[in-house]
Order: C-alpha cells, then structure tokens, then sequence
C-alpha cells in the first residue's frame, strides 16, 4: 500500500497503523507505533518522530485522541455498531450469494480495524436467514462476542415468550455458563455454550436473553 522505507510516507504509515490496531478501547503508545512500523514496513524512527507525525495528523484534520495511556483514531467513516448492523444487513440477506456475503462481511470488518474484527470473528454466517432489528439482541451479541473473545464465563436471565408475547423468565436465577460460540441459522442467532458440570454442549437462542453480563 505504501513505499516501504519512505519517510516522506510516516504520517501515513502511522495513519494506517491506527486505523488498524487502535480504537477508544485500545490505544498505542508511541513505542508500539514504532513497533509496528519495523515489523510492517521496515521503517525505523524515535519516538520524537512519532509525535510530531502525529501531530501534524491532528492538524490535517484526522481525529486523533492523545492522552497518558496512547494514542487511537477516533473518527473512522463507521462506528462498531453501524459496522454491526451493516454487518447484519449483509448476513440476513437473502438476496445474494453466500460466497458474496462473506466477501461483503470481510471488507466491512477490515473497516473496523484488527480489534473489531476479532470481535465479530465468532459470527458464522450461514444460509437461509431472516433479519432481526431487535436492539436488545445487538447488546446481547456484543457481550457475548467479548466474553469469547476473553474467555470468560457469562451469567443471563433466559426467558420464554407468554400467551402477551413478551418475554418472561424461565426461572428466577441467572443461567452461568462458558460461551464459545455464536452462529446464526434460520434467521435466528444462537449460543453455543456449556456448563461447568457438564461436557456436553447446549445451545440458546440469543434474542431470548437478557441481562448478559460478563462474569
């Protein structure tokens, strides 16, 4: 993408390592802007270069945030959630291909840098599926994408519609279990986790859940 060993090109060689790496959630200090500039390009500077590179950034208008932890790009063409929903767009759709679909997914998740992108690595698309706009099911998914993502355990309320179709608890505690997968099919988007006690996987519909939190 870039002339590599070009110094004339450093500002935009650390634009491009922001855009991938950092977001609000992981910001890069000036050592590890360096860091990716040898391995990426073969660039070699110091710190005072990469300051005023970025500086001069932040005076070309790029949304740049500076603070004690680092350094990340605040402004990108599309946040995570309207990368999500696009997202969502593309997988529920039923009117291309499959193939086109994950090429779509793929060049959307790249708009979101390596951190989204492994955020979002957990969704498998497959065929046949409707679209949701349900927002409580969106949260859902997030928290959920983080937890695998961090490996961590999950606690949610899991609920069953009622004759008023509105949700209501199956029971009152909290279910608690290892999440380790997220796939959608016929248009429904669904957990694949297992219990502590148990080896044997179980599955729960996502739209079904509230109250997801990361344990």
């Amino acid at each position: 993408m870039f002339a590599t060993g070009n110094k004339k090109m450093l500002n935009m060689l650390i634009l491009d390592i922001l855009e991938q790496y950092s977001d609000e959630d992981h910001h890069l200090t000036q050592q590890e802007i360096i860091r990716h500039l040898r391995a990426q390009y073969g660039m070699e500077c110091d710190r005072r270069s990469v300051k005023n590179n970025i500086d001069a950034l932040k005076e070309m208008g790029f949304d740049i945030v500076t603070n004690n932890k680092g350094a990340f790009l605040a402004e990108r063409k599309f946040d995570n959630a309207e990368l999500r929903l696009l997202i969502d767009s593309v997988l529920f759709s039923k009117g291309i291909s499959q193939k086109r679909a994950r090429d779509l997914i793929n060049k959307l998740k790249e708009l979101g840098g390596r951190h989204f992108s492994a955020k979002v690595k957990h969704v498998c698309n497959l065929p046949e599926l409707q679209h949701t706009d349900n927002k409580q099911t969106m949260y859902a998914l997030d928290a959920l994408n983080d937890a695998i993502d961090k490996r961590k355990k999950v606690s949610f309320i899991y609920n069953d519609y009622g004759t008023d179709f509105q949700l209501h608890p199956r029971r009152q505690e909290p279910y608690i279990v290892n999440p380790y997968q997220i796939v959608a099919n016929n248009g429904r988007y669904y957990l694949i986790a297992n219990y502590d006690k148990y080896d044997n996987a179980a599955h729960f519909r996502i739209d079904r859940m509230t109250n997801v939190c990361m344990l």
